[in-house]
């Protein structure tokens, strides 16, 4: 499960889980959609997932179709937003998101 936690009216911070799947492409998708809709202008997401940074980022290459088209749909719509910032956070040193993805995942399996 993925947070989106607002700081202010027009700006907002995305915690991005570790998922092997397109799962937090996704949610930056969703984030970023929903941001949009609310008028927010500004997106900080932070994830450790390494390899999902490094994607969006185009620093690195995307192999597979279906993720290539979802990274292309992120940014298709950051460029509606005035600032996208995306930053790696090593789990280590990002508790509350892992604290975040756990909890998610106990109630994807409770409910």
């Amino acid at each position: 499960m993925d947070r989106v936690a607002p700081h202010s009216a027009s700006r907002v911070q995305l915690w991005v889980p570790r998922v092997c799947s397109p799962g937090p492409l996704s949610a930056i998708l969703s984030a970023v959609e929903m941001a949009r809709r609310l008028g927010v202008t500004r997106v900080h997401a932070k994830g450790d997932s390494k390899l999902v940074v490094q994607q969006v980022t185009g620093s690195w290459q995307i192999h597979k179709p279906h993720l290539q088209d979802l990274c292309d749909r992120v940014h298709g719509e950051t460029r509606h937003l005035r600032e996208f910032e995306i930053r790696h956070i090593r789990r280590e040193y990002n508790t509350e998101a892992d604290k975040l993805s756990n909890d998610a995942i106990d109630l994807a399996y409770r409910g």
